[in-house]
Parts: structure tokens; C-alpha cells; sequence
């Protein structure tokens, strides 16, 4: 397995987060979690597939690629964030949170997981559970900010960049996103990258033209897509669809 396929989703890694897991974090929210119990999860568990031949989507790469950050510089995940990004680019309202200081003013939280009858606050929950997949907190203006930058040369160089931008075919999805390295590709009428995440209580997907130029975002605080797939579906392509009309002018194809 190489550095590339975890990037790009093509590893076969198995996924640390499932139903449960996320529950018991809800309802100890002030537990912390290391890198090393997160993957404990994992511990014995086959490859989903042999690395190369398929693509899917683990939060478990982000962990492992964070692990590789720190073996390589010797430093923490956080302190080469922000040597190498936060501070260069000036993203004053970003920060790698791994413990309860989530930084104010704040947009709350919002789930239905717990309890499952009635909205609960998680705005404090320990974000540690996620690390590298999704740990950062930030504001809207620093995400397009820094997508700019990363498009227009400012973050890698371009030979770097180019790479990014490379969708092996097994990752490609002409009806969903395709995964190049560490970013995605959606299926607009533009040329564009950028990344959709979630965890309980918030959603965001972000978007730039290939060229900069333009960037789009939309977020949400509420997000309980393993409880109600069938609601949250249909309204993420809708919010997808609005998204690429924002950005290039057009629905999605």
C-alpha cells in the first residue's frame, strides 16, 4: 500500500467509525481518544480489497497520512499544520483542536442520535475521536481562503499540485465525487476540487475552480446521516446541485 492510495482512497483500508463507535463517543463526550486507540479498531481486520483495484472512502487514511506526517517531520501533526499552513496563509479562525477548547464564537451542534427522540447539543464534544480525518475547526472564510491558495500555487508547488489534482480511474464516479489526493472532484459542469465532510452535529462541503477563480461553500449543523440515510440523501444532492450552480453556473450533469 502506498502513501498515494491512502491519499486517494484506493488503500483497502477498513473504516475506524461505524454506528456504535460514534455513540459511545456521544455519550462520553468528554473522553479523549489517541491515534493509537482510534486504529486499535481496526486491529485484525482484513483489507477491504487488494490496494490498487477499487476506491472507498475511510477516515482511517486521514489517520494513518497524520501518523506519517509526524514519523517524517518529527513533529506534531498540529505544530506542521500551522508552520506550513496556517500561519503562511494568515487562517487566523483555524485551529487543530483535540481536546474541548472549541475556540468562540461557535456555530452549535446539533444530533438526533443522542438521545434519538429529541436534538441534542454536541457542539463540546471532544473532537479527538476524528484527529487528522476532521479535527479542524475553522470558519468559512478561511476554507475558501485556503482553497484559493492551494489551487492558484500558494500551498504546494505546481508539480505537487498537479498530482493532487490526478483522479485514477478506479476512483473516478461520474455521478458522485471522484477522489484525487486528498481532495475531491465533483461532478460539475466547471472544472473544480475541494472536499465534503461531516461528523455529528456538522456538515460542509467546500469547491474551487481548478484556476482559482471562484470559490463556493455551504454548511450545516445538523447532520444524522446514519439515521436518517433517507432523508439526508436526497438533500445533500440538492445542496450538491445548488453548490455547482453557485460555483460554475450549472447543475451538476
Amino acid at each position: 500500500m502506498t502513501v498515494r492510495q491512502l491519499l486517494n482512497h484506493t488503500g483497502g483500508v477498513p473504516e475506524y467509525e461505524d454506528l456504535d463507535f460514534l455513540l459511545s463517543v456521544l455519550a462520553d463526550p468528554t473522553r479523549q481518544y489517541s491515534p493509537a486507540q482510534l486504529l486499535a479498531r481496526i486491529d485484525g481486520q482484513p483489507l477491504l480489497f487488494e490496494p490498487g483495484t477499487a476506491a472507498q472512502y475511510a477516515n482511517t487514511n486521514f489517520l494513518l497520512l497524520g501518523l506519517i506526517v509526524e514519523r517524517v517531520t518529527g513533529n506534531r501533526l498540529e505544530a506542521e499544520l500551522t508552520r506550513r499552513i496556517l500561519k503562511p496563509l494568515r487562517l487566523s479562525d483555524t485551529s487543530f483542536e483535540v481536546d474541548r477548547s472549541f475556540p468562540a464564537p461557535r456555530v452549535h451542534g446539533y444530533t438526533a442520535l443522542l438521545p434519538p427522540t429529541a436534538l441534542a447539543d454536541v457542539t463540546r464534544v471532544n473532537p479527538s475521536w476524528a484527529w487528522a480525518s476532521g479535527n479542524l475547526v475553522s470558519s468559512g472564510s478561511d476554507v475558501t481562503t485556503f482553497l484559493q491558495a492551494l489551487m492558484t500555487g500558494e500551498v504546494v508547488r505546481q508539480p505537487q499540485l498537479d498530482q493532487m489534482r490526478v483522479v485514477d480511474a478506479v476512483a473516478a464516479d461520474e455521478t458522485g465525487p471522484s477522489f484525487a489526493l486528498g481532495l475531491e472532484k465533483q461532478p460539475f459542469s466547471c472544472d473544480n476540487y475541494g472536499k465534503n465532510g461531516s461528523m455529528p452535529g456538522y456538515g460542509i462541503t467546500a469547491q474551487s475552480t481548478s484556476d482559482g477563480t471562484r470559490q463556493a461553500l455551504w454548511a450545516m449543523n445538523s447532520v444524522d446521516w446514519l439515521l436518517q440515510p433517507e432523508t439526508f440523501g436526497p438533500l445533500f444532492l440538492e445542496l450538491r446541485a445548488a453548490l455547482g450552480e453557485v460555483l460554475c453556473g450549472s447543475s451538476p450533469n
